[in-house]
């Protein structure tokens, strides 16, 4: 079993320019021993492109000389080997030789400020299973670089949740490579697989063979070897050895299965366990069947009896199918009996049904007269609105033209006052023209008339009176005019007024009542029209019908009541005799209300 133990390691994080080697000696060993080529940032490319790079060291037993000493950081019981026994000889960079190292075995582990390593470079033998060392001897910082750098995830290590954190303090990025022994069937080189993790972002980047890759195929790549991270059989850090040795023998052989067995030994396993769950599941039934059988069984034994009575009873059953033979005729005969006596019922029950329709045919009636009385009243109240409508609109345009009417009839009288001062002004001055005229004829009788154009002065004079008729005649126009528009709007105000009378009293109770009169007999509500209209010529009391006087307390006994009263309903109750005389002359020979 090889073990690796590092005999450096730096923990001076500014202490960039130091560079360890596996096998304990610095770049600055003793002169006499041929210097390790060193791996550094530089050449990491080259690293991942080769599987044989790097120079063997020195195979002296590593004690090293007195500058060693004095630049080693660990103890020297650290560093050498127990008394009387020689130090492990370092390990030495693989020489390529086919066979030395199994197809996946780790070959060389390169790591660049991760974790306390600022950089640190691992030659593991052929036959490494297992890091010991001392404490603090960067064992767990090894296996994480293992670990992360084979692309598992933080939690397999059971220490930090992210990448970043196994980055070197002070430093931005770090790396690792991991260099597997190739398959000869498959590589013709050794996969060299580095992983970049930078601090910013948590990201990180794998490489293979120098080429930049994901995760997935890095993955894929361990898998053709059968290498396992997160099994605890084949990886196991330290702080996931408490978890280890908690598993039971079961998961156990799980683990082990999948770490060192071929990959169909787990999936035997797995069928094995299926089929074992299969057999007890059929185990289990089989014994349920069995029970059930059992059983039924005795359920059999129980029910002998009842099957012997089973069987006499279809031997009845197979004579009351030879008896039921005889039985049409007999069924007949009760069918053609019931026939008659349905037919019978039938009768009696359409004679009922006739008898209850004329019975309830008034108060059927007295319905379809209410739904159209309804919306008779819901009409002609949409009408007399719409009318009302129209009349507020005539009445507007009346008084508009009543007042212009009033203005015409103003300048016409204004026109008339200044003719007729005209008119006066022009008597007035006739005894002055007849003078005036006295005077000419005089002059005419005396001397050499003066001409005067009476064909002039008389035409003026029928001017006048013609204008004064037509004044006269457009103020009576308009006069008679404005009558009928007075006439009109006040037809129209009393028709409005009788509108909202009439809308009012159907708000209230007697006006509901009075409607309903109208909509049960129009000629009863007419006559309850006039007698209201005239109660100061009846000599006593005169009574309504009881449609409007009468009240029903419960609404629902007021159909029965209707029903019950019949035609008296609308009958008008008289107290005496003169009053029923004139009653009836008045509704029956003048009104002609029958």
């Amino acid at each position: 079993m090889a073990s690796v133990t590092p005999q450096r390691r730096s923990r001076n994080d500014d202490d960039e320019e130091s560079e360890i080697s596996v096998d304990g000696e610095s770049r600055h060993s003793t002169p006499n021993k041929r210097v390790r080529r060193s791996y550094d940032n530089e050449d990491s490319e080259e690293d991942a492109t080769g599987g044989d790079e790097g120079d063997e060291g020195d195979d002296g037993d590593g004690d090293g000389d007195g500058d060693e000493d004095s630049n080693a950081i660990l103890p020297d019981s650290f560093r050498r080997s127990p008394k009387g026994k020689r130090r492990a000889a370092p390990a030495r960079p693989p020489t390529g030789e086919p066979g030395k190292h199994q197809p996946g075995s780790i070959v060389r582990v390169k790591l660049t400020d991760f974790v306390t390593y600022s950089q640190a470079e691992f030659y593991p033998g052929p036959s490494l299973n297992m890091i010991i060392g001392p404490n603090g001897t960067g064992k767990s910082t090894l296996v994480c670089a293992i670990a992360l750098g084979l692309g598992a995830k933080p939690e397999v290590l059971g220490r930090a949740k992210k990448e970043n954190e196994f980055i070197r303090h002070g430093c931005a990025t770090a790396e690792t490579v991991i260099e597997l022994a190739a398959d000869p069937r498959k590589h013709d080189r050794n996969p060299v697989v580095r992983r970049k993790y930078t601090r910013e972002g948590n990201k990180t980047d794998f490489y293979l063979n120098g080429r930049k890759t994901s995760q997935k195929e890095i993955l894929k790549l361990l898998k053709g070897f059968s290498i396992q991270v997160q099994n605890l059989c084949q990886f196991l850090p330290q702080d996931r050895v408490v978890e280890f040795a908690a598993l039971n023998p079961e998961a156990l052989l799980v683990q082990t299965q999948q770490a060192a067995a071929p990959a169909y030994m787990h999936d035997w396993y797995e069928e094995l366990k299926s089929m074992q769950k299969e057999y007890k599941t059929q185990k289990s039934e089989e014994q349920s069947l069995l029970e059930r059988l059992k059983h039924l069984e005795q359920r059999q034994n129980l029910s002998a009896p009842d099957v012997q009575r089973l069987r006499e009873r279809d031997a009845f059953k197979e004579r009351i199918e030879s008896l039921q033979q005889l039985r049409p005729f007999a069924e007949y005969q009760l069918a053609r009996k019931r026939t008659t006596e349905a037919k019978q019922r039938q009768k009696a029950a359409e004679r009922e049904l006739r008898r209850l329709r004329d019975q309830v045919e008034p108060n059927l009636a007295i319905e379809r007269e209410k739904e159209t009385y309804l919306f008779e009243v819901e009409k002609v109240s949409k009408s007399r609105m719409s009318l009302l409508e129209k009349m507020a609109k005539t009445v507007a345009a009346a008084s508009q033209k009543l007042t212009a009417a009033d203005e015409a009839i103003e300048s016409s009288k204004k026109k008339l006052e200044d003719e007729q001062k005209s008119l006066k002004a022009t008597k007035q001055k006739m005894p002055g023209l007849h003078q005036n005229l006295t005077a000419i004829q005089n002059a005419l009788n005396a001397g050499a008339p003066e001409p005067v154009d009476q064909a002039a002065l008389n035409e003026e004079n029928r001017r006048l009176i013609i204008q004064r008729r037509d004044i006269e005649s457009e103020i009576s126009s308009l006069l008679e005019e404005r009558g009928s528009l007075e006439q009109r709007i006040t037809v129209q105000r009393q028709e409005i007024e009788k509108a909202e009378r009439e809308r009012e009293r159907s708000q209230t109770q007697a006006g509901q009542l009075s409607n309903k009169l109208k909509r049960i007999n129009p000629a009863a509500h007419r006559a309850w029209e006039w007698i209201e209209s005239n109660r100061h010529r009846f000599r006593s009391e005169v009574y309504g019908p009881p449609v409007i006087e009468c009240s029903i307390h419960d609404p629902r006994h007021a159909a029965a009541v209707e029903y019950a009263l019949g035609g008296d309903a609308l009958a008008f109750t008289v107290t005496s005799s003169e009053d029923f005389k004139m009653l009836g002359h008045e509704l029956y020979a003048v009104r002609g209300i029958s």
